[in-house]
């Protein structure tokens, strides 16, 4: 019990010196083994079991306080705590602090540090009126309002209005005298040019008339666009003369831009013997000057006209406009191979004129050319791709035959052919002229090509017609048909459809005719 009693003293005492004593340690680890070497008291059988503090441990702390760390924006702080400056050791921790934003009072909705703007809660016990602000053309204005002094919010009103049109001094000011704006005033246009019309040409296109006015420049009706046109082709231009042993060569081309548009080879002169051919004929040279044109009779006296092939050296390869103009007495004329054109009115009015034979070579034959003439027959040549206008009006065929190639018929090419009892057109025709076939009394049915577009005013109608019972035959394909196209109560069997049929531009100055569809009949 008494070594008991020590030991608690002995444990005591060096508590009160120093808890962290070396020297103390030192002598209780000496004087328990005197008094217990087990460490324990037999008499009572307890144990005692001591801690013996680190001999190599700080004995003598030295406390500092930590320094305060600020909590940021997004980032915790820290706060209190001390720690032994001699050897570190912690001594009282710090306690962590929240991040917290930074205002500068208690109403201060906008973050000082990040820009974060919270929700304040405000009493708006302070509040004060906000003007009226007007408008002008530059900014916009606010209605009267109100907005509380502590958080500055707005409570009512204050809204943003339109900015205000611009200010002038009187109609006839064009600035405005807010910003400066220069208005366009309105014109009475009285002042008015006219903008001409430019006619389309194979290489430009064209403008319909317009107007604009002379005092603003403001258009008052805008011109519009013509297409281009087709080119105007040349009669055939010999460009190498052609001899009796080589082959010449020839072309056509645009009269307004001269684009070459074709090119064909002339045969090697054959010399003709002069018996056998009109002598007294007048020609003229070509502007080729490597042909010729027969330009009138001359002074040939010949009822039966043969034109030579030659004429000094070089090939014939055109009748002149109105060559043989009116001759009443010529019955009949050959027209050699080689010759290309047929003028405008080369035969017009020659009413005895009963037969032509024309060369395979035969291109174009003019306006008029035959118009009047007494021919019972004619054999088209297959070079042909228009039938000029009233070029064969009046003459006493018994037949039309157009040849496979012709794309139009001119206006009154065939007009007032009485004796005519049949026509047959090519499947390559697109465009019918008006009256191209008119006042033809003896023909009871035609059949119109599929590939035929237009069809002009009275092309197939017959003066005073009401006892003629005729049948047309008309392609699908016929877009557009003109005033009195065809005879008084026509019976017309259509390709197409009764819709197809109504689809067409039909001119209302028709008659009504007999229309069978591939859907049924009815009259139109």
């Amino acid at each position: 019990m008494k070594i008991r009693v020590i030991s608690l003293l002995l444990l005591l005492a060096m508590l009160c010196v120093s808890l962290c004593s070396c020297e103390v340690l030192k002598l209780v680890n000496n004087i328990l083994p005197f008094f217990h070497p087990e460490g324990t008291d037999n008499s009572t059988n307890v144990s005692l079991n001591f801690n013996i503090p680190d001999p190599n441990r700080c004995t003598n702390h030295a406390a500092k306080a930590f320094d305060t760390i600020e909590p940021s924006c997004n980032e915790p702080g820290w706060k209190g705590g001390q720690y032994c400056i001699n050897c570190g050791v912690v001594i009282i921790p710090q306690k962590e602090t929240s991040p917290a934003h930074k205002y500068d009072n208690m109403y201060d909705k906008d973050c000082n540090e990040c820009g974060f703007v919270r929700e304040v809660q405000c009493n708006h016990l302070e509040v004060k009126i906000l003007e009226e602000t007007p408008s002008t053309c530059v900014i916009n204005g606010y209605t009267k309002g109100e907005q509380c002094v502590t958080c500055g919010k707005i409570l009512n009103g204050y809204e943003e209005k339109d900015v205000a049109d611009h200010t002038y001094d009187d109609a006839d000011d064009d600035t405005c005298n807010v910003c400066g704006f220069v208005r366009k005033l309105a014109c009475p246009h009285e002042l008015q040019n006219m903008l001409p019309a430019v006619a389309p040409t194979c290489e430009s296109v064209g403008l319909t008339q317009g107007w604009s006015c002379g005092h603003c420049g403001e258009i008052l009706l805008a011109q519009k666009e013509i297409p281009t046109i087709a080119h105007t082709e040349s009669d055939w231009i010999i460009d190498i003369a052609p001899t009796e042993t080589h082959e010449g060569a020839m072309y056509t081309e645009c009269t307004t831009c001269h684009t070459v548009l074709r090119t064909a080879i002339v045969d090697v002169i054959v010399p003709e013997d002069p018996s056998t051919v009109s002598q007294g004929l007048s020609f003229a040279l070509n502007e080729d000057k490597n042909s010729y044109t027969l330009v009138d009779i001359g002074k040939c006296d010949d009822v039966e006209i043969v034109i030579p092939r030659y004429y000094n050296g070089k090939p014939v390869t055109k009748i002149g406009d109105g060559a043989f103009l009116e001759n009443g007495k010529i019955i009949s004329v050959v027209i050699p191979e080689g010759v290309l054109t047929i003028g405008n009115g080369a035969f017009k009015d020659c009413v005895g004129l009963e037969r032509v034979v024309l060369p395979s070579t035969i291109t174009k034959i003019g306006e008029y050319a035959f118009y009047d003439c007494a021919l019972t027959s004619l054999n088209l040549p297959s070079k042909l791709t228009t039938i000029e206008k009233y070029s064969f009006y009046g003459c006493d065929f018994t037949k039309i035959e157009i040849p496979y190639g012709v794309v139009s018929i001119g206006e009154g090419a065939f007009a007032e052919c009485t004796l005519v009892n049949e026509i047959s057109l090519s499947f390559t025709i697109e465009t019918i002229g008006k009256q191209a076939f008119y006042n033809i009394t003896e023909v009871t049915s035609i059949i119109i090509p599929t590939t035929v577009r237009t069809i002009g005013d009275k092309a197939f109608n017959v003066e005073g017609s009401v006892q003629i019972e005729r049948t047309y035959k008309m392609g699908r394909y016929v877009t557009k048909i003109g005033a009195y196209a065809f005879t008084t109560g026509a019976n017309i069997i259509y390709a197409g459809t009764s819709a197809e049929w109504n689809s067409i531009l039909i001119d209302p100055r028709n008659y009504q005719y007999n229309i069978t569809t591939s859907d049924g009949s009815f009259v139109d």
